[in-house]
């Protein structure tokens, strides 16, 4: 299917044009002769022109609310799911909004140091296809550990990332999405399901969130706390294995799950006449 085109033909100014000409003929004036069927051909060549090829269009922009995916495999395995949020689950809401161009700079293994040391998200930019309104950022997960002693770290190497993503955009107006992850569908750090460590997870979330939201560039970032987003009652403390692909990472449906959160459907600027709601699990 054709793309909506902001190039616009006026009917009633190519009428009153020829209108006015055959006018001015009339009166004896010399002006280039344009016959009604000559004019007609004219607009029908350049609406076809128009269906046949949208680039024909003025004034079209392809970057509008372009999105840039970065992070570890939680963003690499997201694929383009992320630009479908404006239609994700809404039929019938009234929701007037498309699919967005997205690219997909995730690396799965990836740690926050190495984003940061290695300038990656300066990279992503220096190769941009888009002038990208919208960052989602998805670090941190691969340098965890179960020490609280090197949570600092990670959240300053996050926040250097931060920095280069707001340093090497033009887009005066961009905005960045931190959502951090959901607990595990299962302990990690050893000693059994029996054995809570959320905690350690907890505190990991929350010295990154307060860092970020402690920045200058708190204004521009928004910070989303998930760790609970997938844990039923069932699978409490630990996340429910139904989003799960494995012990850390998110499937189809927990994908499904995350972006049909109100907050991150409507970053993008998806504006919708209904709410959307998060599936559940009982």
């Amino acid at each position: 299917l054709v793309q909506p085109c902001t190039f616009i033909i006026s009917i009633d100014t190519i009428l009153n044009l020829i209108v006015k000409r055959e006018n001015e003929e009339k009166r004896g004036k010399t002006v280039m002769s344009l016959t009604f069927s000559s004019a007609l051909t004219l607009a029908l060549t350049v609406l076809l022109a128009v269906f046949i090829n949208p680039q024909f269009c003025l004034a079209a922009d392809e970057d509008d609310g372009a999105i840039l995916v970065l992070g570890d495999s939680w963003a690499s395995l997201s694929g383009s799911f992320l630009a479908d949020v404006c239609s994700l689950g809404l039929e019938g809401s009234g929701s007037t909004s498309s699919s967005r161009p997205l690219t997909n700079n995730g690396k799965s293994g990836s740690t926050a140091q190495q984003w940061a040391s290695g300038e990656l998200a300066v990279d992503s930019f220096k190769k941009a296809k888009y002038n990208y309104d919208y960052v989602w950022l998805s670090i941190g997960g691969n340098d965890f550990n179960c020490n609280v002693g090197t949570h600092d770290a990670i959240a300053d190497n996050i926040l250097s990332v931060i920095s280069d993503i707001f340093e090497s955009s033009s887009n005066d107006d961009i905005q960045v999405l931190y959502t951090g992850y959901g607990y595990p569908s299962e302990n990690i750090c050893g000693g059994g399901n029996d054995v809570d460590v959320t905690p350690i997870f907890d505190h990991m979330s929350t010295t990154i969130l307060e860092k970020i939201e402690k920045s200058e560039y708190a204004n521009k970032v928004l910070t989303m706390d998930i760790l609970s987003l997938y844990v039923t009652k069932d699978s409490e403390p630990y996340s429910d294995k139904t989003w799960y692909a494995d012990d850390i990472h998110i499937n189809r449906a927990g994908y499904t799950n995350l972006f049909s959160m109100s907050e991150i459907h409507h970053f993008p600027g998806c504006a919708t006449a209904g709410s959307t709601q998060r599936q559940q699990i009982c």
